[in-house]
């Protein structure tokens, strides 16, 4: 899940894609309390060991506790990334969650 600091103006995100892909990629986020789209833009972004870098993404919607379905394409239309973000300013913390467990760790 991505967590997204409603206090920073500018937000930086690194996912695992599903596939390496040179080509300019595109972010969708849907409001998951409305199923609107809030933002499609083109990514600035890095694939650096295996993982996407996305930097300069400036969103000045978010409220605390807002969800959204995260989406990311390439120009061909191919799924890059699938995912969950949420919008906080508490700090984050690891969780892990598995059939019928959810616990905190460190």
């Amino acid at each position: 899940m991505i967590v997204f600091n409603q206090d920073n103006l500018e937000q930086t995100i690194t996912i695992i894609p599903r596939f390496d892909t040179q080509e300019a990629l595109t972010l969708t986020l849907k409001d998951e309390s409305t199923s609107e789209i809030v933002y499609t833009n083109a990514l600035v972004n890095t694939y650096l060991d295996g993982f996407i870098i996305a930097t300069g993404l400036e969103f000045d919607f978010l409220s605390e506790g807002e969800r959204f379905s995260v989406l990311i394409e390439n120009e061909s239309g191919q799924i890059v990334y699938r995912g969950k973000a949420i919008s906080t300013n508490q700090d984050t913390q690891n969780y892990s969650i598995s059939y019928d467990t959810f616990s905190y760790g460190q």
